[in-house]
């Protein structure tokens, strides 16, 4: 079974910055993931960062807005040796508004 890297776009979240400036809106986050297929790929990838999200999550604990609007902004297959060095996420890329 193939290896993908799927780069999610996570927006309409409102995450207070810990330094007091604007809120964060929006996100950016890489998961590796073993899938048949690129879309089943999206779909892991997708279930993963909305487990973060949940009400009882990482950031769901946080965010005063709903759960985030989630786009693919890439998938792209990756060779075995990569996916192994690779973490499952990556780490969250934040932004505010502005």
């Amino acid at each position: 079974m193939p290896f993908f890297r799927v780069m999610l776009h996570g927006e309409h979240v409102e995450v207070p910055a810990e330094d007091g400036s604007e809120p964060i809106v929006g996100f950016y986050v890489t998961f590796t993931v073993r899938a048949p297929h690129a879309d089943a790929a999206v779909l892991q990838a997708r279930a993963a960062l909305m487990a973060d999200w949940h009400p009882e999550g990482k950031w769901g604990a946080v965010n005063r807005a709903d759960a985030p609007h989630v786009r693919a902004e890439s998938v792209r297959p990756v060779g075995w040796f990569t996916a192994w060095r690779s973490p499952v996420r990556m780490g969250y890329v934040f932004y505010p508004a502005s």
